[in-house]
């Protein structure tokens, strides 16, 4: 260990830029005409994204970082062909004749990520409501994605607090922080054992970044490039605590979430879990507060602290 952050692939990798020759070869390529190119910000950390007039968005990854493109070429069909709200594929290509690298064009969304909207997740009940109806018809339609070269990801838990010795050990947490991580783990570790028997399709990626609004209307989800098979519950560990009671609400009009009895414990610990890796995180500058290394922790305790977050925790440790 050189130091106490940890180390990402896409760390120190810069986002391609493509010509104005590229960027026209890829439209005449696949038919879309000449119509105004612009660079959008990069909300997530893979891609270059263009938008390729009012209608189309072009996805170029960062070279040696593919395999995200690989699983959406496979993932995004099935899953707007089950009627969930994601954008249409309508081009990946991997000739390589033009870049050097896959990429994919979408049908665009006219909507922003919840990530940048200036309100209090208070304020979006009704959009993380109608999300959690969104994966619930996710995961009780697509019962099947083909996938014959084995692009889909693997989505899974870590299921053992490893994180917090690790994270202990690069200085950022002491011993008495790790003894509490045991015993949250020690609470919840059936629940997690029960449900490796769960299998739904997954995005495996539903943070803020990736879901899309308008007006505070839920519009969209977009960024399949963890899909694959695994536990429900999944799909709540990325966004914030706050909003998870909400999201339940939603999925639980469409149908029940597989392990309802510890559904808790499960995304408890996920939370957890992913709140000390990102501990670990080197803090990107002008990250929102969301995305820098202790934001995560201080949901977990302004969440706790309200009376249906703390029912929500004794539920999860079995009190």
């Amino acid at each position: 260990m050189t130091g106490p952050w940890s180390e990402r692939a896409w760390d120190g990798v810069p986002f391609p830029e493509l010509s104005d020759d590229q960027l026209l070869a890829i439209c005449d390529k696949h038919g879309f005409g000449h119509a105004a190119i612009d660079r959008l910000p990069s909300t997530g950390v893979i891609n270059t994204i263009y938008t390729l007039g009012d209608d189309l968005v072009l996805r170029v990854p960062k070279p040696g970082l593919l395999s995200d493109t690989y699983t959406e070429s496979v993932a995004v069909p099935v899953a707007h062909a089950s009627g969930v709200r994601t954008p249409a594929l309508v081009a990946f290509d991997d000739d390589r004749d033009i870049v050097d690298v896959p990429y994919t064009v979408y049908e665009r969304v006219h909507a922003g990520t919840l990530a940048f909207v200036d309100a209090d997740d208070g304020d979006l009940v009704d959009v993380y409501h109608e999300l959690g109806r969104d994966i619930a018809r996710l995961h009780a339609t697509v019962t099947d994605c083909p996938d014959p070269d084995g692009l889909l990801d693997d989505p899974g838990r870590h299921s053992t607090p490893e994180v917090a010795y690790e994270t202990a050990r690069r200085g950022f947490i002491g011993a008495e922080h790790v003894r509490f991580v045991e015993r949250v783990f020690a609470a919840v570790e059936p629940a997690l054992v029960d449900a490796r028997r769960f299998r739904r399709f997954v995005h495996d990626d539903l943070q803020t970044t990736n879901v899309m609004a308008d007006l505070d209307a839920y519009a969209a989800m977009i960024d399949w490039g963890d899909a694959g098979w695994g536990d429900p519950a999944l799909d709540l560990c990325y966004l914030p605590i706050t909003a998870v009671p909400h999201v339940l609400a939603g999925y639980r009009e469409v149908m029940p979430i597989d392990g309802e009895d510890t559904i808790e414990a499960r995304v408890w610990w996920d939370h957890i879990w992913d709140t000390l890796s990102n501990l670990r995180n080197r803090p990107e500058p002008g990250s929102i507060d969301e995305f820098r290394p202790g934001g995560q922790l201080f949901e977990l305790l302004a969440f706790a602290m309200t009376d249906d977050g703390a029912a929500f925790v004794r539920r999860a440790m079995g009190r």
